[in-house]
């Protein structure tokens, strides 16, 4: 153990210490204390008389070994790096940081390095276990236990690999300049030690080549971040001058916006105010302008919305920030923050400023006083949403523990209609939406207003549109501190606030974005930087595989080398061979040196069915091992010869599965989805995951033999001649992380991996999915559930924390409704809390003051509610409210003044009302004898105040640093760590402090917490009840007990004077009495302890966040826990870019080796990077950057602008035209018709090629063309027009409404057809015009989002139901020919034949929203038609790319072909296009139809054309085909739908015959004939002999359903009665005794009346004699006549006194 320290002050207090003196005593008997460290030389190896020496290097190197490296090892290991916990691993990580000596580590390093013997000896020796794993060196001496108890390095990897990790850890860790600092000497002393290591006894050839080169990342990775710390302005002087004469020779280039970008980059760089925060010459712009993107809140500042300071924003070009020079991966991460950031917050600012131009609450008001206020503003091209007379409702939790305050606003007037229906059909206030509340305080108006920034953190429809009288209201979350001290200030003082408080939205999308920023905050380095980072691209002798890959390379580029002209391939053209071989591209980590893939899931069967069995099995053989690290030897003729794959998609396999990073652009149509399912499919064939680790082991075979298709064949041994050892083991890479831009994109590519049979085990991280079929692997159903005594622990939290929610709640209405004066309680809380050490006197004061009435409540009235220190209820016996206590007393004081306490006692006598502990006169009593400090009294829990310890004098004084700087002392004072715990008495100090430095622990890691301020005194005070018997006991017992003198009548001059008083805050802090003070001074002392009482309340709301925010960082740590599980026994992981975003830590802990981006050219680059965690060691970036961009929100940021921000270029794009890097592209489209791919092919894809199966696609139905541009002179609108950019043109949208009916008619599915736009008014107008012939509009949720955005979300149309969707019926493809009603009656339809019906979806979509989908037919309307020939974002070539590539059988144009090339010069697509359109004759003023049926060519003009000429489908003539069902001609116009006729209605008259009456049939031919309804006038006979006539056919010929109606005589057989009854009844009268009506004599058995009653009845009457209906002929007890009758007398007897009548009556 060594030890630095000072001697003379350890033991300068022995007394107190005296420890100290007797160990220093014993070191310096042993030699062991001196000023110098003396150490031995063992490089110089251990001969004769060294024996001490060599000892005591052994013990060193023991202890390196057994504890330091072991200790190491256990600090770098994933569960502590990546654990979910950082609550737990941080602290520990934090305190090796401080307490670790890289220098002693290095030391230690180079000491291993001088040993002549195998080192590893030593270290078995010492522990008597085996190395935990070989080394380069080979195996371990001394290896004796096959289960090492104890884990110690085996080789020279295993010493410096945990030394490399952990220096990386905690160079990303700790960011800050001083810790940079500290670990800058130290660790590059370690860094050298570690590469002499790397290049002195690691061996070329060695076996763990892939842990080498995550080691040789990990160096490179700690130099970038480590860096040259010169002072800044040096750096700048430097990087400003060569970084402008690289953007001077960039500006000549041949692309405009890109040369402008250059230009503006070029200025930025030479304005030295274009600098961020304190580094700009001019100082900070606003209080969140920092250099440090980790200083900087994501959420606007005030400060920064009003600023009118352009923000910092670098240009994206290489070296464009110089104060970050010396650290390229920071800078990059930084350029991309600030570039996000501006295109989410730019835009808010940019409103703000219009709206503070606009004239604020003031010239809303002149709106709304006109009657113009809708609101929703229209500030030049921005829309701003406005919320009116904002209120402050209620503070809650939310389920994430966000603390939100609800607040209400009055309902927008467009809203107040139809409430609901507007709110659930609007985007406004969405959740995650940044919003803005604005007032003005008195004086400031629309120049200088007040803003708090918040986002939406609740949305409820039900808040929204509440019955009335409520208001509408919405959750906001507030951004920071300050904003909420400002709101909530404005709440509890609306008079200082004074005015009103609106709230200001526009539509942006910060929910999407936050979460990538946070990230890219969150991130110190960028992995794979070597390929990704412009700055650490430095070029390095590629190895051999790279050449062989190279070289391969080369040969494929030179296929297509009029491709690469184009910017179409690979290379640019402009990339020499040379140049190209200097930028080779490694094979992924996790390869190894020899990793072999078997290829055979690729094969097809049908291809192999093709083949004879001896080629099969030899293609099959040599695809079963392939060395990927040899890309030569890459079997792309045998791929070419077994599978579907064409040249192109296999040369991309390869590059997919060789290099490290792998680009592959994908035109349209050319298969890039198929090739990244491949590629997943041969990745899963050919690695581990975490749950197949263990339960298969590494091998060639990942499929059993017995699953395994015959027809694959026996595996092949490969050849081994190469050079290098190959080994069959399947690498480790965890699951593998499948990203993208959308959730449809991450839906459809996770469903082909299902439908490809590539695996089942995935899963779909993110609730937004709407893929019925990835619902059950969803992470939410699929995941473990979490549970155990943590999550009860941190839920129980949760509780308690929603009930102090609940109880700030309530103090917070309470201090906004009181009337702005402080209770007697709340004065008293803070006399002795915040103003205890400043005003100590002020409670004495005011206690002093109070008189009798002061202690009484008026027993006439309802004595208020009192209340306790924190403002809530005190509760007496039984629930009832405690007696309010001197609440009167601070009325009067604010309301009073010192002429009024001079005449109430107060005043003219000597004060002691002071502190409780002064002295003289007994504080308890004033001048009226009343008792004062009942405090003093005994009477409740305490009755002094708190005794605080002061802390020692000797323990306060910090520890400073002595000695030397010399490298001779390398001790720390005070060190913890002994001998006896690192189990070697004479080890290096490894955990000694440097020189200099002091012992301290840093708290923020350790939890060390001192006391701050002291506690409340609590002052206990007495009831009334109490105080009046006080008074009497004093009066009755106290001999010095002296009453009041009466007051003079007039008041001294003295206490007249002080009347006028004006004392500034600090001398009123002081006074000695309060009742002294004016009333203005009164007012000024009473607004500054309100005012801290509303610090005390916000300082709480604080302190509940923070508290809330850490329980649900522990709470979701535990669930992610609990989905890690589940995520690492997976193989496939999909999540979008936002996503992994919002779950760093948990994709960290997945560990994922393998990353594949879908659509890479779509997705902004900072997406990508945030996706990009430490682990990941294999990028696949697939995409097309000649179809969309990344779409940024405001024009400034696109690339065409050329401002050179450039943020929607992406990282794929950067990658293949600024870095030359080497790029796999597919040349082969399966999608579209020649005629259409022709279209892109000559401008953007000069080696296109046609697969044979777009030969076979069919013509368009109904059309002279496949394709075909209507060129018109119709103007479009919008713009300048009133309705923003956004342009649409009304005649398009009611052409394209018809060509669409029309081409359902000619039998295609809704499904088959999509109407494509370029403008969001374009696609509104669309939807209305839909709505008009009632089709049902479906529009994606992107779609809707941009809506919202543009301010246009749709109004219904006519006839629709109000959310563009036809209310009760549809059009569908019979046209106007009435089949639909003929359907849904369910007549005469085949049930083998299928109805089409428009039930399905007609999918209206912008082009920005449609990459990557297709559709049989596209219509497309241009939209722009003006005499400027302006014609928008439509002259960028990779949206008329897009636009042009949807299509795969037809596709049709609707323009202006002037207004498309009059600006051929920038933009000559639309020229070239027009031009080969023209040349085949596809461009007119007319669009020219084709009947199906008689080859008949109709010219359409107008969308009216549609209905007069072509109605039904077809032409004018007549059908005139024989119906099958009658053979009558069709009655319709020539139509294209139902060519067989089965549903077709025959109008004309049915010439059926009725059988078996033979009458002819009188309705339509199309209508069933039915029953004959033909009225019979001749008389007929029933089967009874009576005759009847005038009845209809059909019920003469139906044998019972005509009823006889003549009268006959039937005799009952059981009375012999004659009745007279209808014929049809007679047998059934004569069946049922009960029916005879001839009424009888019955003679009743009990009463003895006699009644008349019907024969059928007579049985029912004897047996009943309750029945009688007689009258009774008794009498009541008042002796009046009975009025019942007989029946109802007997009983009421038997119910109440059935004992006489049964003796009387009933017994025999």
């Amino acid at each position: 153990m060594h030890a630095s320290c000072n001697a003379a002050t350890l033991t300068a207090n022995s007394d107190k210490a005296p420890m100290w003196g007797s160990v220093l005593d014993m070191l310096r008997a042993e030699g062991a204390v001196g000023k110098t460290l003396q150490v031995w030389d063992i490089s110089a190896g251990a001969g004769k008389g060294q024996t001490p020496v060599a000892q005591a290097s052994d013990s060193t190197l023991q202890m390196f070994l057994l504890v330091v490296v072991p200790l190491l090892r256990v600090a770098t290991h994933t569960a502590v790096t990546d654990s979910l916990q950082s609550y737990y691993s941080n602290p520990f990580l934090a305190f090796l940081f401080s307490k670790l000596r890289f220098d002693v580590l290095a030391a230690a390093v180079t000491l291993l390095l001088g040993v002549t013997h195998a080192p590893w000896a030593l270290s078995a020796q010492g522990s008597g276990t085996a190395a935990g794993s070989g080394g380069a060196s080979g195996s371990s001496v001394g290896a004796q236990d096959a289960s090492p108890v104890i884990w110690q390095p085996g080789g020279w990897l295993d010493v410096v690999e945990p030394c490399v990790f952990l220096l990386y850890e905690l160079t990303e860790r700790f960011q800050r300049t001083e810790d940079q600092e500290r670990l800058n000497g130290p660790g590059t002393q370690l860094l050298t030690a570690v590469e002499r290591v790397m290049t002195e006894r690691l061996a070329a050839g060695q076996s763990k080549a892939a842990r080498v080169r995550r080691v040789q990342d990990r160096i490179r990775a700690i130099h970038s971040q480590l860096g040259h710390h010169g002072s800044i302005s040096a750096a700048l002087d430097s990087a400003e001058v060569a970084q402008r004469v690289a953007t001077s020779r960039l500006a000549g280039g041949p692309n405009a916006a890109t040369a402008r970008g250059d230009l503006a980059s070029l200025r930025r760089l030479q304005d030295p105010n274009h600098k961020p925060g304190t580094l700009r010459r001019d100082g900070a712009r606003h209080d969140n302008d920092h250099e440090a993107i980790n200083a900087i809140c994501n959420v606007p500042t005030a400060q920064e919305l009003l600023s009118e300071h352009e923000p910092y924003l670098a240009s994206n070009r290489p070296n464009s920030m110089p104060h970050a020079a010396s650290r390229p991966q920071l800078s990059h991460l930084e350029l991309h923050y600030r570039l996000m950031r501006q295109d989410v917050v730019g835009p808010v600012a940019e409103a703000v400023q219009k709206f503070k131009n606009f004239g604020g609450l003031e010239a809303l008001n002149k709106q709304k006083k006109k009657g113009t206020d809708r609101g929703i503003l229209a500030l030049d091209d921005t829309h701003l949403y406005v919320m009116r007379d904002v209120r402050l409702a209620a503070m809650q939790l939310s389920r994430s523990q966000d603390l939100y305050f609800q607040v209400s606003f009055e309902q927008l007037p467009t809203a107040r209609k139809n409430q609901r229906q507007f709110w659930e059909g609007s985007k406004m206030l969405s959740v995650g939406t940044l919003i803005c509340l604005w007032w003005e305080p008195e004086g400031c108006g629309a120049g200088n207003p007040q803003l708090a920034i918040g986002v939406v953190a609740e949305r409820d429809v039900a808040h929204l549109a509440p019955p009335l009288p409520q208001r509408p209201s919405i959750g906001i979350k507030l951004s920071g501190s300050k904003d909420l001290d400002i709101l909530l200030r404005a709440w509890l003082d609306p008079v200082r606030a004074n005015g009103e408080v609106i709230l200001l939205q526009e539509n942006n999308s910060f929910f999407a974005t936050e979460p990538i920023l946070k990230a890219l905050q969150g991130m110190n380095a960028v992995p794979l930087a070597r390929h990704l980072v412009p700055a650490e691209r430095q070029p390095t002798q590629p190895p051999r595989q790279q050449q062989q890959l190279t070289q391969v390379m080369l040969q494929q580029h030179s296929l297509g080398s009029a491709a690469a002209a184009a910017g179409f391939g690979g290379v640019r053209a402009s990339a020499s061979a040379e140049s190209v071989a200097a930028q080779h591209v490694d094979a992924p980590m996790y390869l190894g040196d020899g990793a072999l893939y078997d290829l055979r899931p690729v094969a097809a069967k049908e291809r192999l069915e093709l083949l004879d069995r001896e080629e099969r099995n030899r293609l099959m053989g040599i695809l079963s091992a392939v060395d990927l690290l040899s890309p030569a030897q890459f079997p792309i003729q045998a791929i070419l010869a077994v599978s579907t794959l064409d040249e192109g998609q296999a040369c991309a396999l390869r590059a997919g599965l060789c290099q490290e990073v792998a680009v592959i652009q994908g035109p349209p149509g050319t298969g890039k989805t198929f090739l990244g399912v491949q590629l997943v499919r041969l990745l899963l064939h050919n690695t581990k995951g975490e749950a197949f680790a263990a339960r298969r082991p590494g091998g060639p075979e990942i499929i059993p033999e017995d699953v395994r298709p015959d027809y694959w064949g026996p595996a092949q041994v490969p050849n081994t001649d190469a050079g290098h050892h190959l080994t069959g083991a399947k690498p480790h890479i965890g699951p593998l992380l499948v990203v993208c831009l959308t959730n449809h994109a991450l839906d459809s590519f996770l469903e082909d991996l299902l439908d490809s049979g590539a695996t089942t085990s995935l899963v779909r991280v993110g609730g937004r999915s709407k893929s019925p079929r990835l619902e059950q692997h969803n992470l939410r159903n699929s995941g473990v559930k979490a549970g155990g005594a943590m999550i009860y622990k941190l839920k129980t939290n949760e509780k308690e924390l929603r009930g102090r929610t609940a109880e700030l709640q309530a103090m917070l209405a309470y201090a906004h409704q009181a009337g702005r004066m402080l209770t007697w309680d709340q004065l008293q809380v803070l006399c002795q809390n915040e103003l205890h050490w400043d005003a100590p006197q002020l409670l004495g004061s005011f206690e002093s003051g109070i008189r009798r009435w002061n202690t009484h409540s008026d027993t006439d009235q309802q004595p208020d509610a009192e209340t306790d220190q924190d403002g809530f209820l005190t509760v007496g016996k039984r629930g009832k409210a405690a007696k309010r206590r001197y609440e009167d007393l601070v009325h009067e004081w604010l309301m009073g003044d010192p002429v009024k306490d001079w005449r109430m006692g107060r005043l003219g006598f000597p004060s002691t009302a002071g502190h409780p502990a002064s002295a003289g006169t007994d504080p308890r009593l004033n001048m009226d004898g009343f008792i004062l400090d009942f405090g003093a009294m005994n009477i409740g829990p305490s009755a002094s105040p708190t005794q605080h310890q002061m802390p020692d004098a000797d323990d306060s004084d910090n520890e400073s640093s002595s000695g030397s700087s010399s490298s001779s002392s390398s001790g720390r004072a005070g060190s913890k760590i002994s001998a006896a715990e690192l189990q070697q008495p004479d080890a290096w100090n490894f955990f000694a402090a440097a020189p200099g430095e002091a012992m301290n622990e840093p708290d923020a890691f350790l939890g060390a917490q001192q006391p701050q301020g002291v506690p409340s005194l609590h002052h206990q005070t007495l009831s009334c009840k109490q105080r009046k018997k006080q008074q009497k006991l004093q009066q009755n017992h106290n001999p010095f007990f002296i009453p009041p003198p009466p007051p003079p009548k007039q008041p001294p001059v003295s206490v007249v004077a002080m009347m006028g008083g004006t004392a500034p805050l600090d001398t009123l802090l002081d006074c000695e009495s309060v009742w002294e003070l004016s009333n203005t001074e009164r007012r000024t002392l009473h607004a500054h302890m309100l005012e801290l009482q509303h610090a005390d309340l916000i300082r709480k709301v604080k302190e509940l966040a923070e508290e809330a925010a850490t329980n649900q960082e522990q709470l979701q740590a535990e669930y992610d826990r609990s989905s890690l599980q589940t995520l690492r026994a997976t193989r496939v992981v999909g999540m979008t870019t936002s996503g992994v975003a919002k779950q760093q830590k948990l994709v960290a802990a997945m560990q994922p080796r393998v990353l594949i981006v879908e659509e890479a050219a779509e997705v902004f680059e900072a997406h990508v990077l945030v996706c990009l965690n430490k682990h990941v060691e294999h990028l696949i970036l697939v995409g097309d950057h000649e179809q969309l961009r990344p779409k940024a929100n405001t024009y400034e940021m696109q690339a065409m602008s050329g401002s050179g921000l450039d943020l929607d270029v992406s990282l794929f794009e950067r990658l293949v035209s600024q870095s030359k890097f080497p790029v796999a592209t597919l040349l082969q489209q399966r999608r579209m018709r020649p005629e259409i791919s022709r279209l892109i092919r000559a401008p953007i894809y000069p080696s296109l090629q046609d697969h044979a199966r777009t030969l076979l696609h069919p013509h368009v139905r109904g059309m002279v063309h496949d394709v075909f541009f209507l060129d018109h002179d119709h103007p479009e609108g919008g713009g300048d027009g009133g309705e923003g950019r956004s342009k649409f043109n009304p005649w398009e949208a009611q052409f394209v409404v018809a060509l669409t009916r029309y081409l359902l008619m000619q039998g295609y599915a809704p499904e088959d057809i999509v109407i494509l736009v370029p403008y969001l008014g374009q696609l509104q107008e669309v939807q209305r015009e839909l709505g008009k012939v009632q089709m049902r509009v479906v529009i994606s949720d992107r779609d809707a989002t941009d809506l919202a955005k543009a301010g246009l979300e749709g109004t219904p149309a006519e006839g629709s139901d109000g959310t563009g969707t036809a209310a009760d019926s549809t059009t569908t493809a019979g046209g106007s020919a009435g089949w639909q009603k003929q359907l849904v009656q369910g007549s005469g339809v085949p049930t083998n034949v299928q109805v089409l019906q428009l039930k399905g979806a007609l999918r209206v979509t912008t082009v920005d929203n449609f990459q990557g989908e297709e559709a049989k037919i596209i219509l497309i309307p241009l939209t722009r038609n003006n005499k400027g020939g302006q014609i928008g974002f439509l002259k960028m070539r990779n949206r008329i790319n897009v636009l042009l590539s949807r299509a795969q059988h037809g596709m049709y144009l609707l323009g202006n072909a002037a207004t498309l090339t009059a600006n051929s010069d920038k933009a000559p697509m639309w020229k070239s296009v027009l031009d080969m359109l023209r040349a085949e004759g596809a461009v007119g003023k007319s669009l020219q139809v084709r009947c199906q049926n008689h080859e008949a060519v109709t010219d359409i003009r107008d969308a009216s054309d549609f209905h007069l000429w072509v109605g039904d489908g077809g032409c004018q003539l007549n059908c005139e085909t024989l119906l099958p069902l009658c053979g009558h001609k069709c009655p319709r116009r020539c139509h294209a739908d139902d060519q067989a006729h089965v549903l077709s209605q025959c109008c004309k008259p049915c010439d059926r015959l009725h059988s078996p009456c033979g009458h002819p049939c009188h309705k339509l031919c199309h209508q069933e004939c039915g029953k004959c309804g033909k009225m019979e006038k001749e008389a007929f006979l029933l089967p009874c002999g009576h005759s009847i006539k005038d009845v209809q056919c059909w019920r003469r010929h139906t044998p019972g359903e005509i009823q006889c109606q003549a009268k006959v005589t039937v005799t009952m057989p059981a009375c012999g009665h004659a009745l007279e009854v209808r014929c049809c009844n007679a047998a059934a009268v004569q069946a049922n005794p009960g029916l005879c009506n001839t009424h009888v004599e019955v003679a009743m058995p009990v009463c003895c009346h006699t009644l008349k009653v019907p024969c059928g009845q007579a049985a029912a009457f004897l047996a009943n004699p309750l029945l009688c209906s007689a009258a009774c002929e008794g009498a009541c007890p008042a002796s009046h006549p009975c009025s019942s009758s007989c029946g109802a007398c007997m009983s009421l007897s038997v119910n109440t006194h059935p004992n006489p009548l049964i003796k009387g009556c009933l017994d025999p």
